[in-house]
C-alpha cells in the first residue's frame, strides 16, 4: 500500500497478518503529497505534490526515477494508464508447450506504461509520455479528478468550476461538458464499458452521465454531504461513493 501525506513523504507500506510495516519513507517533495499510486506492474509509484512536481518511484530501491515538470500549480492527482489491450497482456498459445520461453506469459514491464495523466490547481491536465506531453486547457478552476476511459482514448476530468469534461486523448479536443452540479467535482470515475460516467460533488450528489452526450441520466442524493470520491465495480452493477 502507499500513502500520501502534509508531512511532505510518501510511504510504501507492507502488510503482515497483524500490522502494516513502512518499507520506504519516499522523501523528495518540498510541499504536501497530495496524491500517490502504483503503476500496473507494481515495480514504481507516482506521486504529486503542492511543489507542482511529478515524482515517479522505483518500488524496490525506493528511489526516485524521474521527476516531471510543467504544471504551474499543485498536482492534486497523476496516474498511471496501461496503453495497450488487456487481452494482450497474457498471450499464450495452451496448444504449445508451457516450458517454452517463447509461450510464457508476458508480464508488465515499465516501458509498457507510456502514459500518465495529470490534474493540477493551474486549471490544466496533462498527458505525459516519455517522449513528450500534452497540455489540455478549458476548466474555469483547479481541477479536482481525472480518469482514463477504459480504452483510453477519452479522458474525463472534474474540477471547481462545477462542470466536469470528457476530453479526446489523442488531440485534447473536449468532447462534451457535464454540467448540473452545483458545487465541485471532486471525484469521478468511468463505467467498465466506457459508456458512462459518474461524479461526486461537494453539493452533496453523485450524477451518471452519457458519455457520449454529456446528458445527466440520473442523481442521486442519498449523502448529506460533500461526495469526495467515486468508484465502478468491475461489473457494472454498482458505484462506490
Amino acid at each position: 500500500m502507499v500513502s500520501a501525506s502534509e508531512d511532505r513523504k510518501v510511504i510504501v507500506w507492507e502488510f503482515t497478518p497483524s500490522s502494516f510495516l513502512i518499507r520506504h519513507r519516499l522523501t523528495g517533495h518540498k510541499d504536501i503529497a497530495t496524491c500517490a499510486s502504483f503503476d500496473p506492474t507494481g515495480t514504481r509509484i507516482i506521486s504529486g505534490s503542492n511543489d507542482n512536481l511529478i515524482i515517479i518511484w522505483d518500488v524496490e530501491s525506493g528511489l526516485p526515477v524521474s521527476t516531471l515538470v510543467g504544471h504551474t500549480g499543485s498536482v492534486y492527482r497523476a496516474v498511471f494508464f496501461k496503453t495497450y489491450p488487456k487481452e494482450e497482456e497474457f498471450p499464450q498459445d495452451p496448444s504449445k508447450d508451457q516450458e517454452d520461453p517463447q509461450q510464457a506469459p508476458k508480464k508488465l514491464q515499465p516501458s509498457d506504461l507510456t502514459q500518465i495523466v495529470s490534474c493540477s490547481f493551474d486549471r490544466t491536465v496533462k498527458i505525459w509520455e516519455w517522449r513528450e506531453n500534452m497540455k489540455i486547457c478549458g476548466h474555469e478552476a483547479r481541477i479536482l479528478s481525472v480518469a482514463f476511459s477504459p480504452d483510453g482514448k477519452k479522458l474525463a476530468t472534474g474540477a471547481r468550476d462545477k462542470t466536469g469534461k470528457i476530453w479526446d486523448t489523442a488531440t485534447g479536443n473536449e468532447l462534451a461538458a457535464l454540467v448540473g452540479h452545483t458545487s465541485n467535482v471532486f471525484g469521478i470515475c468511468w463505467s467498465p464499458d466506457g459508456k458512462l460516467v459518474c461524479t461526486a460533488s461537494r453539493d452533496s450528489t453523485v450524477k451518471i452521465w452519457d458519455a457520449l452526450t454529456g446528458k445527466c441520466k440520473c442523481t442521486m442524493t442519498n449523502h448529506k454531504a460533500a461526495v469526495r470520491s467515486c468508484a465502478w465495480s468491475p461489473s457494472g452493477e454498482h458505484i462506490l461513493t
